[in-house]
């Protein structure tokens, strides 16, 4: 069984320990979910900054909270982009799903892989892409979603969603890539960013 599908395994470390080039940080403001299931609009929120939105600043865990309340998104969270995105307005995202089960309805005809993007080798070379060409992505797994801004032959790098915690970091890339069912992704917006 592929450790990433595996809820209550911990399949990321906190702090980075290899080397990755990422883009200046300077800019975005932490975000802290605190004890709110709210990694989903943690996600949105990141992007959007990296997008070059203006966004609430959720630092603190309470402003997080009542942010969460006032949009009246599911307390329970969400384990989904389907159903974050049927909650959450995020017009200048991009979504891309990879496996059949990220669109929620399953048939057989359908293949179980997006043919614009293809099995699991193809993904990571997806997912690399797109941090080469100066777009961070976000990815459920695991029972929780993070932004990544990075990578190196080794694994991945995310940004945590409490606070200023530092990154977390995959260290797996095959095996990831086959556990991520979908992405969401954005151009960053002049951040001085020229891709890895």
């Amino acid at each position: 069984m592929n450790p990433y599908r595996q809820l209550g395994k911990q399949p990321w470390a906190k702090g980075a320990q290899g080397t990755y080039d990422y883009p200046d940080l300077t800019r975005i403001r932490a975000v802290h979910q605190g004890k709110t299931k709210g990694c989903g609009l943690a996600v949105v929120l990141y992007l959007q900054q990296f997008d070059g939105q203006d966004t609430p600043d959720v630092s603190d865990p309470r402003d997080f909270e009542a942010l969460y309340t006032r949009m009246g998104l599911d307390p329970e969270g969400y384990n989904s982009f389907a159903q974050l995105l049927e909650d959450v307005e995020t017009p200048r995202l991009r979504y891309m799903w990879f496996r059949r089960s990220a669109l929620g309805r399953k048939t057989r005809s359908m293949p179980e892989f997006n043919a614009d993007v293809g099995p699991p080798e193809r993904i990571l070379a997806f997912l690399r892409n797109l941090l080469d060409t100066g777009h961070v992505f976000a990815v459920p797994f695991n029972g929780h979603f993070c932004v990544f801004v990075g990578y190196n032959q080794d694994g991945f790098l995310a940004l945590g969603s409490y606070g200023d915690k530092g990154f977390h970091e995959i260290t797996e890339t095959l095996l990831f890539a086959d556990a991520v069912p979908d992405c969401l992704y954005v151009k960053m917006a002049e951040t001085g960013y020229d891709g890895l």
